[in-house]
């Protein structure tokens, strides 16, 4: 990997003195992450910031959804694969 000013040559439009250049927002996201704490403890005092608004669905269209959607167990094609089969314990 090269690295401007490191091991490759600075390009020419960049000023050595401002090293905004060097900085960039990454964000990551584990894919076998779990994020049990946002399963509310009481659904009813759920509140719908964007019910039906933009591009999201109202909450009645999401609920007739999760009523007739099959959940689907996804098994691992490799012999005891623990990342599929931590994910699939919960």
């Amino acid at each position: 990997m090269e690295w401007p000013g490191i091991n490759a040559p600075l390009p020419a439009d960049r000023n050595p003195d401002d090293p905004s250049w060097l900085y960039a927002r990454s964000l990551v996201m584990d894919g076998n992450f779990k994020a049990e704490h946002l399963h509310p403890t009481h659904p009813d005092d759920e509140v719908w910031l964007t019910d039906g608004q933009c591009f999201m669905v109202s909450k009645d269209q999401y609920k007739a959804h999760l009523a007739v959607a099959n959940d689907v167990v996804q098994h691992s094609e490799c012999n005891n694969h623990r990342a599929v089969n931590q994910a699939n314990a919960s």
